[in-house]
């Protein structure tokens, strides 16, 4: 995808849900920040799109709703 191709789909990423995304700055623990790579990996997202579906109620990081595969991820 040629740059000009990249910059229209980031501009279309950041408008997704009805909304202009903003960048913010959180700090998590190491196990943390691991444990929500490992989920959003599975759900096959990107650590953005797995954090705002979680906060929306869209997808979970409860264990009940985790696949053997992703719990052996998880550890």
């Amino acid at each position: 995808m040629s740059k000009r191709g990249q910059k229209k789909q980031n501009q279309a990423d950041r408008m997704a849900w009805g909304e202009v995304k903003e960048r913010f700055s959180i700090m998590l623990t190491p196990t943390a920040a691991q444990k929500i790579d490992a989920r959003a990996k599975a759900l096959q997202l990107s650590r953005s799109e797995f954090l705002e579906q979680a906060a929306r109620g869209i997808v979970s990081m409860s264990d009940r709703d985790l696949t053997n595969e992703d719990s052996s991820e998880l550890g």
